[in-house]
Formats: C-alpha cells, sequence, structure tokens
C-alpha cells in the first residue's frame, strides 16, 4: 500500500499522540477499528479521550503540517 502524503503526515502526527505511530493498513480499516486502535495506543494524559476525539487531534496536527503552519527558523 503506498499512503498519500495527507496519509503520511497524519501517520507522522499520530506518533504525537499514540505510544506508537498508527500502521499504514491503518487507512484500510472501518472508522470503528480505528478509534478502538487509538484509544487502544493513547499516551495516557489522553487515554481517557474517545477515539474520534484522538482521531481529530491527529488530524489538526496532520493539517497543520500540511498546510505549513509550523514556526520558522529565521
Amino acid at each position: 500500500m503506498t499512503l498519500t502524503y495527507e496519509q503520511k503526515c497524519f501517520q507522522w502526527a499520530s506518533n504525537q499522540f499514540l505510544y506508537e505511530e498508527i500502521p499504514d493498513e491503518y487507512f484500510e480499516w472501518s472508522e470503528d477499528t480505528q478509534h478502538e486502535h487509538l484509544e487502544r495506543y493513547a499516551w495516557e494524559p489522553i487515554s481517557h479521550h474517545y477515539g474520534y476525539k484522538i482521531a481529530s487531534y491527529i488530524d489538526n496536527l496532520a493539517e497543520h503540517i500540511i498546510q505549513k503552519i509550523y514556526p520558522q527558523e529565521q
């Protein structure tokens, strides 16, 4: 499976909220399975959050990377 740039950004961002990066196959899973995975591997401070909320955190960070909304070195 070849990931799109957006999927690669989501995968990279997942590492900021989970104990391990999501696998490539994540994008082929059902939404329920994806959310279960996120809940299972969530970093302790957000481990009580529902999968859809964790997905939104990851998606938000990934979108910042895609849109290049981050501090630039001067």
